[in-house]
Order: C-alpha cells, then structure tokens, then sequence
C-alpha cells in the first residue's frame, strides 16, 4: 500500500493505492467529515479520478499514481 497527502486549506487530500483498488479524498481531521471515494486498478487506468489526483496533488503525483497501479496490475496490455 502507498498513500499520497497534500494540503489544502483547512484540509487534507489523500491517494490510496492498494491490493483493493485507488482510494482518493479528503479529511479534515475528523472521521466524521471525511469524503473518500474508491475504484479499481483498471477504473483508475481508464481514466476514473485520474482529474481528481491531478487536481489535488499535482501531475508528478498523478503519474506516480499510476506506476504504482501498473505494479500491482503489471503492463498496460493496449
């Protein structure tokens, strides 16, 4: 498992990559409050929250991201 964080203000993003899938959102300290949202390797290879990673921390990040998917899936086969 790998997580990314990013600050924002008066919150913080979060990037999840494991075994089960890519998990992206936000906490603000409080379990409460926090907003995640999960997919698969392949959602996420084809596209799915690819923008809210971006968005949130950055490009390097993202490309980041998705080596890591592609080593728990391997080659992108297309």
């Amino acid at each position: 498992m790998r997580t990314w964080e990013s600050a924002g203000p008066g919150l913080t993003y979060v990037c999840e990559v494991s075994v089960n899938g890519v998990c992206v959102g936000e906490t603000r300290g409080n379990p409460h409050t926090d907003v995640y949202q999960s997919c698969s390797h392949r959602e996420f290879l084809d596209g799915r929250f690819q923008g809210s990673v971006r968005s949130a921390h950055g490009e390097k990040v993202l490309e980041e991201v998705i080596a890591e998917v592609r080593g728990w899936t391997g080659p992108d086969p297309s």
